[in-house]
């Protein structure tokens, strides 16, 4: 799965979540303790989702810049490799 397709994947579980609990406890179903406790887990995900495409997006820029180092020591090498 895509990072961008995980994340709003995450986001909108979470939101989903984070309405349910804010519709249970106008209606009496939770209590104000519970409502904080939703909203907190709610931030948390957000933050470890972007922690996550933080980590994805550092791991494509280290691959982009190996593989151009690759490419750049293949071409200093005169084609000595290729047969």
């Amino acid at each position: 799965m895509p990072l961008c397709a995980a994340r709003d994947n995450v986001r909108s579980s979470g939101y989903y979540a984070g309405d349910y609990a804010e519709y249970a406890c106008r209606n009496g179903a939770i209590g104000l303790i519970d409502l904080f406790d939703a909203r907190r887990t709610l931030r948390a995900v957000e933050l470890d989702a972007a922690a996550a495409l933080r980590e994805g997006a550092r791991a494509l820029a280290v691959r982009a810049y190996v593989v151009r180092r690759l490419g750049d020591e293949a071409a200093c090498m005169g084609g000595a490799r290729q047969r």
